[in-house]
C-alpha cells in the first residue's frame, strides 16, 4: 500500500489480510470482555442513589418506624397563573445558565478557544516570512473557520446538558 498510487488509492480497499485481521479479532474480544463485564457488574440501584448513607438511614428508620418530621409531604397549592409561569420560567433560565458557566466542559471548551485566539495573536499572520502585528481583520477572519467548530460543540453539549 506505500507504493501505490493516488488512483489506487482512491479505489481499492486495504486487504483484510494478515495482521490486520488479527488487531481486528483482539480489539473486538477486548471490548466483549469489557461489555461482558460491565453488563454483569453494574448496578442499576447503586447507580441511581446518590447518597448511600442517607439511604441507608432510612432503611433504617423505616425498619424501626422512626420517621422525622422531614419525612411529611406537605400539602402544596397548585398556581397554574402566566405571572406564576413567567417567573418560574425566569428562576429556571438563570439556574440553567449558572450551572453551565460551572460545567467543567463549558470551562475546558472556553480555555481552548482562548488559547486558539492566543497563538493566533502570537504568530499572527506572517507576511513574506515578516510576522505583523494581529490586526481586528485578521483576527476576526482567522476565526471565522476555526471558532465555528468551538461554537457548533457548545451548543451540543450545553443544549443536552439543559435538557438532561
Amino acid at each position: 500500500m506505500q507504493y501505490w498510487t493516488p488512483e489506487e488509492q482512491n479505489t481499492q480497499t486495504i486487504p483484510f489480510t494478515g495482521l490486520l485481521v488479527w488487531n481486528r479479532i483482539i480489539w473486538v474480544g477486548f471490548s466483549l470482555l469489557i461489555f461482558i463485564y460491565t453488563v454483569f457488574r453494574f448496578d442499576f440501584n447503586r447507580f441511581l442513589d446518590k447518597k448511600l448513607k442517607d439511604n441507608k438511614e432510612n432503611k433504617e428508620e423505616e425498619s424501626t418506624g422512626k420517621f422525622s418530621a422531614l419525612s411529611k409531604i406537605p400539602l402544596v397549592n397548585k398556581s397554574f397563573s402566566i405571572s406564576h409561569s413567567f417567573k418560574m420560567f425566569i428562576r429556571l433560565g438563570i439556574m440553567e445558565f449558572k450551572n453551565i458557566f460551572s460545567d467543567n466542559f463549558f470551562r475546558a471548551i472556553l480555555l481552548a478557544a482562548v488559547v486558539f485566539l492566543f497563538f493566533d495573536m502570537w504568530f499572527g499572520s506572517p507576511t513574506y516570512g515578516t510576522p505583523a502585528l494581529p490586526m481586528t481583520y485578521y483576527m476576526l477572519e482567522a476565526k471565522d473557520s476555526t471558532y465555528i467548530i468551538l461554537v457548533f460543540i457548545l451548543i451540543v453539549f450545553m443544549t443536552g446538558e439543559v435538557l438532561h
